[in-house]
């Protein structure tokens, strides 16, 4: 059965979730925030099959989030590297960990800063700097309308009203 996408969707997470929402590309990710390049060095770490990662690593570098290249060294060796637009994912990365750590049921691994120290949990914060809470953020139409955005308003609007 062919999966659905998201990359219609005209909802910014339905979109990132379209290109990043796969544990192996989150993987990917992670091992590429801390030094992995090499595809082989790709393929023992995460233990992923050959197959599996050639198409995730392909996905990443499609969707700029890697670039591709060849080791000068050895020119059957394929090296990825995160682009400006992968950076831009440490953040989500790094709250995704915090996520695991404060709710998961094992302490394996911290991340810290390079000081050894840790790192401020992630939070949300308004122009002026104040912390947000769940209840504090709303979800408004960007340059364009949103029907995913109206239809979330209607149904928790109808649901909201009933009271249930």
């Amino acid at each position: 059965m062919p999966r659905t996408s998201f990359r219609d969707k005209d909802c910014p997470v339905a979109q990132g979730a379209e290109i990043i929402g796969d544990k192996w590309k989150i993987l990917i990710l992670r091992n590429a925030f801390f030094g992995i390049t090499r595809y082989d060095d790709f393929q023992k770490s995460l233990d992923i099959s050959s197959k599996v990662l050639t198409i995730r690593l392909a996905e990443l570098v499609n969707d700029g989030i890697l670039a591709k290249d060849t080791s000068v060294s050895d020119r059957r060796a394929k090296l990825y590297s995160l682009t400006a637009k992968g950076k831009d994912l440490l953040t989500f990365t790094i709250s995704l960990a915090q996520w695991s750590e404060r709710w998961g049921q094992e302490d394996w691994v911290r991340i810290i800063s390079e000081d050894g120290k840790p790192i401020e949990k992630i939070t949300m914060r308004s122009y002026t700097g104040k912390e947000l809470q769940h209840g504090e953020v709303l979800i408004t139409h960007g340059k364009s309308k949103s029907a995913e955005l109206s239809t979330i308003r209607e149904i928790v609007e109808t649901r909201g009203s009933l009271g249930s």
